[in-house]
């Protein structure tokens, strides 16, 4: 018997390049059962929705890390 795990959706503001205050909205497909994230429409530009500029998304590694509790 197979158990399937649905996909999630997230949403993501992202900053604008061009003005303090702008964003973008940016939905990620998240798939559970293989650890992955998609993001649709990566290489399409993006709206800015304060000073209406375009721009294109950039990806990018964050490492994420905990202290280990040592000696």
């Amino acid at each position: 018997m197979t158990v399937a795990i649905p996909s999630t959706v997230e949403l993501h503001r992202v900053t604008c390049p061009y003005c303090l205050i702008g964003f973008a909205t940016v939905e990620v497909t998240v798939n559970a059962a293989q650890q992955t994230k998609q993001i649709e429409g990566m290489c399409e530009p993006r709206r800015c929705s304060s000073c209406k500029k375009y721009f294109r998304l950039r990806p990018t590694i964050q490492i994420v890390g905990e202290k280990l509790n040592g000696r």
